[in-house]
């Protein structure tokens, strides 16, 4: 099984992309993160969103939005079809 990522609606799959490198490039750089990726996946929306002029500035109902959707919400995953010999399957 594979962890499938949370995105925005809006998202297109340029954004879908850059969410991915710059949230692993933020916890790298801020482990402390690592118990919270709520914040940084907050930070790294809020980023792509002023970019590409789809934001306004964040309000507390904003930030509990995107803290329910990443909280709240049960893992999402996806089961591969076929496993390739270098695939660890977690379960």
């Amino acid at each position: 099984m594979t962890f499938k990522e949370l995105y925005p609606e809006n998202f297109t799959n340029d954004d879908k992309i850059e969410f991915d490198v710059l949230l692993a490039q933020s916890l790298q750089l801020y482990p402390q993160f690592q118990e919270e990726t709520w914040l940084a996946k907050l930070a790294v929306i809020d980023y792509i969103q002023k970019k590409n002029g789809r934001h306004e500035p964040s309000s507390p109902e904003f930030v509990e939005k995107i803290r329910n959707m990443y909280v709240n919400l049960p893992n999402s995953y996806e089961t591969p079809l076929d496993n390739n010999e270098n695939t660890i399957v977690v379960e």
